[in-house]
């Protein structure tokens, strides 16, 4: 079935498989897996209040966090990455 016409609305929506994998797959990805349309999915993120944006910050293997002088409340990683050490996420 087309993603058009899969069912927007669908309450049986498996929502601990999208909070488990909603940082690793994209909402078309999830949604193929569940049977709904990506739309379907970005509905029912929204009303369980999960936000891309706000992904905890979590070191690799050997990543190492360094504050910018400059900007306080950030700092960097030797993998590039820029983190809000205020909030502890991805900015």
């Amino acid at each position: 079935m087309s993603e058009a016409r899969r069912p927007h609305n669908k309450l049986d929506i498996d929502e601990e498989f999208i909070r488990k994998n909603y940082y690793i797959m994209s909402a078309r990805e999830i949604g193929e897996v569940l049977g709904v349309s990506r739309e379907a999915i970005n509905h029912r993120v929204i009303k369980m209040g999960l936000r891309k944006t706000q992904i905890p910050f979590k070191k690799r293997e050997g990543e190492i966090l360094v504050p910018i002088q400059e900007l306080p409340n950030y700092g960097v990683t030797n993998h590039s990455r820029v983190v809000n050490l205020k909030r502890n996420d991805f900015s």
